[in-house]
């Protein structure tokens, strides 16, 4: 199946410099503070600095990631000054091979990770201590990373807008996600979009802010999450949002009484495919609306 063609975004211009020589402090770094407010690595950065995206990605694409390689443990790699991951593994001609361990990385000067480990088909390395409090876009990070499956319910998302196909296609993802800060989120279409075995309960997100739902749970094959508890007053398309979630059955007739921007026009095939007592479209003209899965009373 040929991939997902997504809306076109302009790739931050960034300078082309060869990776330097970092040099060692005269002293040894100050104490941490107390309580720090995320994680941070516990391993210190090697001597490599890489001042730029173009750099590091010229250092990813060579492949040996070894202590022995050209630039030494991938696990200590100085990426401080980089700010942009866009497509950082994606761009890749080894992206679908990549499981270097990054997990130590310190991203925490980053703002985008857009299509980060887009199509890195094999990687499945825990990023539970990157902090990516400073990130304000996700968008297709881990589309068709099939082998994704780890813990990033550590991550403070408070600062992300864009959630769109963010996990499309990770077949293998049923990482707990509960405590995310999505209340500046305006886009989820397609969120978890053939994630065949998620089923994470994320009832708790406040998804007030978003205007797009469509397809965000199509194929979810093993999600039957209670989400009557969403504000989802924003939202102007539902289209397809659980269709072919074959085991979801939950009433969402409270949404009734919150749908404010949708026309019946942008609730086609909503709970189409899914274990619905009635699979049919709303009808926002009926009093009460529904039905939302079952038959609103």
């Amino acid at each position: 199946m040929p991939p997902t063609q997504y809306p076109s975004e302009t790739p931050s211009e960034v300078p082309s410099q060869s990776p330097t020589t970092a040099v060692a402090p005269s002293q040894s770094p100050t104490t941490a503070p107390t309580n720090p407010p995320s994680p941070v690595p516990s391993v210190m950065p090697s001597s490599i600095l890489f001042g730029d995206k173009t750099s590091l990605i010229a250092a990813l694409e060579q492949g040996d990631y070894s202590p022995s390689g050209p630039y030494g443990s991938i696990l200590s790699w100085n990426v401080q000054a980089v700010a942009d991951f866009g497509s950082l593994i994606s761009g890749l001609t080894i992206a679908a091979s990549f499981n270097g361990d990054v997990s130590m990385w310190d991203v925490s000067g980053v703002t985008a990770m857009d299509r980060i480990f887009t199509g890195a088909t094999a990687f499945n390395v825990p990023l539970n201590n990157w902090v990516v409090s400073n990130v304000n876009t996700l968008f297709v990070a881990f589309d068709g990373a099939s082998a994704f499956n780890n813990d990033l319910n550590s991550w403070d998302t408070s600062r992300v807008l864009d959630m769109r196909y963010m996990f499309e296609s990770c077949s293998s993802f049923n990482g707990d996600l509960s405590s995310w800060q999505t209340s500046r989120v305006t886009d989820m279409r397609a969120i978890f979009d053939k994630c065949t075995v998620f089923n994470s309960d994320i009832s708790g997100w406040d998804v007030s802010k978003v205007k797009e739902m469509e397809a965000s749970f199509r194929q979810c094959l093993a999600f039957n999450i209670d989400l009557s508890s969403w504000d989802i007053s924003p939202v102007t398309d539902y289209q397809n949002m659980f269709d072919g979630a074959t085991i979801f059955t939950q009433n969402l007739c409270a949404w009734g009484n919150k749908i404010d921007g949708a026309s019946s026009g942008f609730l086609g095939g909503i709970f189409s495919g899914t274990a619905c007592p009635t699979t049919g479209s709303p009808d926002l003209t009926a009093s009460p609306k529904g039905p939302f899965c079952h038959a609103c009373p």
